[in-house]
């Protein structure tokens, strides 16, 4: 099931308000009203389809269990980009084609996603698009004594040049990044989205 959309896709009032209770700094930043907290929430014109960007791993948990799902797990995430087929690199095969996922961005700004749906081609044999090369995806966490890390998979389209300090991409389905979770306002950006399992 995809998470890329909240319910009536106009309005997160009942299913994704802020997980931690009280910093709106950076939730759902590519939406109307978000500088100011204030609610509703809503896609801004023209930006109806793209996915829900702006969301810590616990708004993305917070949003699935509403709806009586929950995150993939990172082996889940792994066995639906694969079609069940654990010989696979990506999610239509093992030979990289650029043609099935958005055109990467290597400019300064991140610039806004293509909409979902855009890359039917480049669906797993289960029929899940939009799995590498759209954004990353929240999925499992894991924590030691000190710290915890998110598990983020599918890489996504800005690849901004001359710094060595960003994520590499993670386009095959073996591969994957984790992001150091320190606080739901610091952990949310627009790179990073979700999708609910049932």
């Amino acid at each position: 099931d995809s998470g890329w959309w909240p319910g009536s896709k106009t309005s997160v009032d009942s299913a994704l308000s802020l997980a931690d209770g009280q910093s709106s700094q950076n939730f759902l930043n590519h939406w109307s009203n978000s500088t100011t907290g204030s609610t509703p929430k809503v896609p801004v014109a023209g930006t109806e389809q793209q996915p829900v960007r702006w969301v810590s791993m616990n708004d993305a948990r917070k949003y699935c269990a509403h709806y009586g799902k929950r995150l993939p797990r990172d082996f889940e995430w792994q066995f639906a980009a694969q079609g069940g087929d654990a010989s696979r690199t990506f999610p239509w095969g093992n030979e990289w084609d650029g043609s099935r996922v958005p055109a990467v961005v290597t400019a300064k700004s991140m610039g806004e996603p293509v909409d979902v749906g855009q890359f039917p081609n480049g669906s797993s044999t289960f029929g899940v698009e939009d799995l590498v090369g759209h954004i990353w995806q929240w999925t499992d966490e894991f924590c030691d004594e000190h710290t915890c890390r998110g598990i983020v998979r599918g890489g996504h389209w800005w690849r901004p040049l001359g710094s060595m300090w960003y994520f590499p991409q993670a386009y095959k389905v073996e591969q994957h990044n984790t992001v150091l979770l320190l606080s739901d306002s610091m952990d949310r950006n627009g790179g990073t989205g979700f999708r609910c399992v049932g």
